[in-house]
């Protein structure tokens, strides 16, 4: 697995949470405003070339909240989201 910083490029996957069976997602404009923050970060993890899930935070010193974890539904239960946690700290 590949983890790589969020980046405003990555809103439409983010987004698309919501698609797959996440109601809470965030739609496409609210992430694209968050970015404009400077408080907004997470990581993306891709199993090979394809996306596979985040983890969203947002931060301010000394400390970050966790806003949204996402795994997609074929890779739950196999430790994604630990692993994303993890990351995030």
């Amino acid at each position: 697995m590949i983890f790589s910083p969020i980046r405003v490029e990555d809103a439409e996957f983010l987004a698309s949470a919501k698609e797959k069976g996440f109601n809470d997602a965030w739609n496409l404009e609210m992430l694209l405003s968050s970015f404009k923050t400077g408080n907004f970060c997470g990581f993306i993890v891709a199993n090979g070339e394809k996306k596979i899930g985040f983890i969203t935070l947002s931060k301010t010193t000394p400390e970050a909240d966790i806003e949204t974890v996402f795994v997609c539904e074929e890779f739950r239960k196999k430790g994604v989201g630990r692993l994303l946690m993890e990351k995030a700290f």
